[in-house]
């Protein structure tokens, strides 16, 4: 805009005034003409309307007819500007005032020349007043505003600024210090982002002039969308999880490095529950609703921790968990560290917790006994053995190490109320047998095993009649028989093995998988009994109360008929952690247990 002149003509009339002479005489005349006066205002117009920026001066001429100035007053708003003269200069500032319009006025006072007493006196004079639009051209406050449009996209909203259309070049609209959008039209005062899903960061709408001095900020939000995720576990095969993020986005699902949900435009998804899956941290990485828009940068992730196993939770997978059962009491063991607490079946509900004395023992629970007709319970730790009286685990006696250096491998309590036990004799360079009375913690009888004391016994079994010991040297597995608690016989299988275990009932068979198959052994010669094919499965245990024996591996786990050999039931599971079962549970060292009481009946 350039400065242009303003000329405006305007009639006077002339006051009516009353004056004193003295105090006994006023004098009243009335106005009986008119005068004609203009006035020219140089300042930036379009020949009508003011347009001020941030500093403007503003010059003007009065032409009066002839007739003496008196004086003459500017008014914008609050502010005024006196004069006693017909030309002057004024300075009008345009920051701190709102943008848009107002109006300038001027009261012009000139003298009658009547000759008059009033008007010798200044009494008497010509008054009219001069008014302009005026635009102010200065940056607005802020108007920017942010809502949720009807199909879920971010919709910025600004008001338009007072401008000259003719100077005006566009809108911008900045995300960072990106543009995404240029709006060369005036009048669209709102913008739809369909490429923001709810990310940190701001947006501002700047409108551009041809004067580059003039490039007005309307103004700067910040967005980050609160989103909040929720998971259901209602259903035992999956959980569902919703988000409330307002904006459209599309959605992954990442546990570790597998993509359980891809791109979702929904606000929830099915997350498969997997037995035995440790509780994790999920990852919701959040992207633009339109392909187009996903860039490689461009995401916002958020972490959920889930229970991603099926089943009751019993145990952390973090504080060490180690079962056992007892088939007598029909009660499954549980360990949290050193903790141990008992629990009923099948709905896992608390019955007694046993916590000891840590100056005794400070090392976790390691293995349990397996008692299959009495009450009395062993759990094995590195320098401790307790023993336990029914499922209100009432202590019955604590049996130490010394003077031997630490317990390894499995314990038993038999039916006559004997612990057996193993120690690492490092003085006698060899690992020792120890019987104990289960009562008297009396130590009756020790006898030796024909292995160093540095191996470790901790991945050996031994069969419910106490006759057959299993180890194994890292290429084979060795079986022991002992007699009358001495060792009269050590075989080696020459397989290499992945896992075995013993059938509680019939103590002289042994399942051993090796290279995709099941076999069955008979531990009094080592014969092959049976075979069965079972590719990238091992052998897990025999429950005592079914009779069933579990396998497991590939991501699934199998359940066996050992009467019949039939294939009883399978079902995906993460295979990571060790799985057991007892009392016709699923166990898994995630540290939840499932009840196969549906699937399976005997």
């Amino acid at each position: 805009m350039k400065r242009k002149a303003i000329y405006l003509l305007l009639i006077l009339t002339m006051f009516s005034c009353e004056y004193k002479l003295h105090d006994n005489f006023v004098e009243i005349e009335k106005p009986d003409n008119e005068i004609a006066i203009g006035i020219q205002l140089d300042a930036e117009s379009n020949g009508e309307t003011l347009y001020l920026s941030e500093s403007n001066n503003i010059r003007f001429d009065l032409e009066t007819s002839g007739h003496e100035i008196q004086r003459c007053i500017f008014k914008l708003g609050s502010r005024e500007w006196r004069f006693d003269s017909p030309t002057g200069t004024f300075y009008i500032s345009g920051y701190g005032h709102e943008s848009g319009l107002d109006t300038m006025t001027c009261d012009v006072y000139v003298a009658s020349g009547t000759g008059s007493i009033a008007d010798q006196i200044g009494a008497e004079s010509f008054y009219g007043t001069f008014s302009w639009p005026v635009v102010f051209l200065v940056e607005p406050a802020s108007s920017l505003v942010h809502t949720v449009d009807d199909e879920g996209f971010l919709k910025l909203s600004w008001k338009k600024p007072a401008l000259i259309e003719a100077d005006f070049v566009c809108y911008k609209i900045y995300y960072g210090n990106d543009i995404c959008a240029v709006i060369d039209d005036v009048d669209q005062l709102s913008y739809v982002c369909k490429s923001y899903f709810g990310e940190q960061g701001y947006f501002t709408v700047i409108a551009e002039m041809k004067d580059a001095d003039k490039r007005w900020n309307l103004g700067q939000v910040f967005l980050s969308a609160d989103i909040g995720i929720t998971a259901d576990y209602s259903q035992n095969d999956s959980i569902k999880v919703r988000w409330d993020n307002p904006y459209n986005a599309a959605v992954c699902v990442i546990i570790n490095e597998d993509t359980l949900v891809s791109y979702t435009k929904d606000k929830s998804a099915y997350i498969p529950r997997l037995f035995g899956h440790a509780d994790q941290n999920v990852r919701f990485v959040f992207f633009p609703y339109y392909e187009e828009d996903r860039l490689m940068d461009k995401s916002m992730t958020q972490f959920v921790f889930l229970s991603l196993s099926s089943g009751l939770l019993i145990a952390l997978e973090f504080n060490y968990p180690r079962f056992g059962y007892n088939l007598a009491e029909d009660v499954l063991y549980v360990s949290s560290y050193r903790e141990v607490t008992s629990l009923f079946l099948p709905d896992c509900k608390k019955i007694a917790t046993y916590e000891g004395d840590i100056s005794i023992e400070w090392s976790n629970a390691e293995t349990y006994s397996a008692p299959l007709d009495h009450s009395k319970m062993a759990v094995r730790y590195h320098r401790i053995i307790e023993l336990f009286e029914g499922k209100e685990m009432k202590s019955v006696k604590t049996i130490l190490c010394q003077p031997y250096d630490g317990f390894t491998g499995p314990v038993s309590v038999t039916k006559d109320d004997k612990l057996i036990c193993f120690v690492h004799d490092y003085a006698g360079n060899n690992i020792k047998g120890l019987v104990y009375n289960a009562t008297t913690g009396v130590l009756e009888m020790r006898y030796d095993l024909p292995f160093g004391c540095y191996y470790s016994l901790d991945n050996s079994k031994m069969s419910s009649d106490l006759r057959y010991l299993t180890f194994s040297n890292g290429s084979s597995l060795l079986v022991i028989t002992i007699e009358n608690y001495q060792v009269t016989n050590t075989r080696e299988l020459n397989l290499l093995y992945a896992s075995h275990c013993f059938h509680p009932f019939k103590p002289e068979e042994m399942y051993v998988s090796s290279n995709g198959k099941v076999y069955l052994y008979d531990c009094k010669d080592l014969s092959v009994k049976n075979v069965w094919d079972y590719p990238g499965m091992n052998v897990g245990n025999i429950d005592p109360k079914t009779g069933y024996l579990l396998v497991y591996g590939s991501g699934y786990a199998k359940i066996i008929d050992t009467e019949t050999k039939q294939l009883l039931f399978t079902m995906p599971v993460d295979d990571r952690n060790e799985i057991s079962l007892f009392g016709n549970m699923l166990i898994s060292k995630a540290g939840y247990a499932l009840n196969l009481d549906k699937y399976l009946i005997k």
